[in-house]
């Protein structure tokens, strides 16, 4: 599954180094540079999908990793494998 990557817009300012996932108009999952005293940043990410056709249940949905890459990859992995092949009631 590709997503449509694109810059948080937060008070309809973007925000540096944080960026949102859609798929098609649906919002999925967001990932941004976190910043500590006392140690290297890393990225926070989120898988955010709810709703008819996605099970989170058992699945981490979010965590901080080294790049942005390992970020981009976890949101992508973690929607494809909550999505379901049919939203429920509809089978």
């Amino acid at each position: 599954m590709k997503l449509t990557w694109s810059r948080t817009v937060i008070g309809k300012q973007t925000k540096p180094y944080d960026f949102a996932a859609r798929d098609g108009a649906e919002p999925v999952g967001r990932i941004y540079k976190h910043e500590t005293s006392g140690g290297p940043p890393r990225w926070f990410w989120a898988m955010q999908a709810s709703g008819p056709g996605i099970n989170r249940h058992g699945i981490q949905c979010s965590g901080l990793v080294e790049t942005k890459a390992d970020a981009v990859r976890l949101v992508e992995e973690t929607y494809d494998r909550c999505r379901l092949d049919e939203p429920p009631g509809l089978a």
